[in-house]
């Protein structure tokens, strides 16, 4: 039986409900259940800084010229601060410099892998899902992938600036990183803590 399958199995015979808490002890023990949890929080922890509500603009260079989209990014650490999760929404200007229609949701986990030491990305959109090369620096992530059929490379550079924003280019390659195109650029303020 699988771990999870087995969890279920127990809380539904315990008595259980998914509204209620789990004894300390079960909480604990799920905290502790792999050896190498540890080792992955604390990989994380370099990555807390991106924990939070982010509000602000995106600017995409499109064939037409620039478009200026209202941009949110929502990044929670979860399953015991050993994932990060990313949730970005861009928006349209809507009537008096409100967000308005929603054209570009995406969605990212963070993992780190304890076997092979090294950070794991996978990135979702509506087109599917990549999983993407990362590179985890002091206040900085960088994060890209080769578009499918050849077509080129893709890449985002997040870093936290000297004023406390995050500040991402995205930019694409058609001749193997050889010259870059910048495709997106955003520049978010914190809002808030991260939601729970």
């Amino acid at each position: 039986m699988p771990a999870a399958t087995a969890v279920a199995a127990f809380l539904i015979a315990s008595g259980f409900s998914s509204h209620s808490s789990p004894p300390p002890a079960m909480a604990e023990q799920a905290r502790q259940a792999a050896p190498q949890a540890a080792e992955a929080r604390e990989a994380m922890q370099r990555l807390s800084w991106l924990a939070g509500q982010w509000r602000g603009t995106a600017t995409i260079m499109e064939m037409s010229g620039e478009r200026e989209l209202h941009q949110s990014e929502d990044v929670r650490l979860k399953v015991f601060d050993t994932s990060l999760l990313i949730e970005g929404t861009g928006r349209e200007q809507g009537e008096e410099g409100r967000p308005g229609e929603i054209v570009f949701q995406a969605m990212a986990v963070i993992t780190y892998d304890t076997q092979a030491d090294k950070y794991a990305l996978r990135a979702i959109t509506e087109r599917g899902a990549v999983d993407a090369r990362i590179q985890v620096k002091e206040k900085e992530l960088i994060w890209g992938f080769d578009v499918p059929g050849g077509a080129g490379e893709v890449r985002y550079h997040i870093r936290l600036d000297d004023q406390g924003r995050w500040h991402e280019v995205g930019e694409f390659s058609r001749d193997g990183g050889q010259t870059w195109l910048k495709v997106i650029e955003m520049t978010l303020q914190r809002q808030g803590a991260p939601a729970p």
